[in-house]
């Protein structure tokens, strides 16, 4: 499709010619190319926004998970400790066997 641009500015035409020029490229090409060049910023600045937002999306579900975690554990904790109580181990005693049948816990007493 073509395009005509009429009453341009002598200075800007002189500007786009020695642009063009520096590019080894004619008018029209190097016209043509800004326009589509413009044409995929709002494309691109859609995407950013759709990845913006997927990404928020997939932080909440990480942070939801690691609460939901932590809230497991520490029921697992709560649960270990009542049957540790009811077959008469000391606090200790328990700790350390929580944390050598807890490689995570381990890590991070490490």
């Amino acid at each position: 499709m073509d395009v005509l641009v009429r009453d341009l500015d002598k200075y800007l035409v002189k500007k786009i010619d020695r642009i063009a020029k520096e590019k080894r490229m004619s008018r029209n090409d190097y016209l043509k190319i800004t326009i589509n060049n413009i044409g995929m910023l709002d494309k691109l600045k859609n995407e950013r926004d759709r990845l913006s937002l997927a990404l928020d999306k997939a932080n909440e579900a990480v942070t939801l998970n690691h609460k939901r975690m932590e809230s497991l554990e520490q029921g697992y904790e709560k649960l270990f400790n009542i049957i540790a109580s009811a077959a008469s181990r000391n606090p200790a005693e328990v700790e350390r066997v929580f944390l050598e049948s807890n490689p995570v816990k381990k890590e991070v007493a490490e």
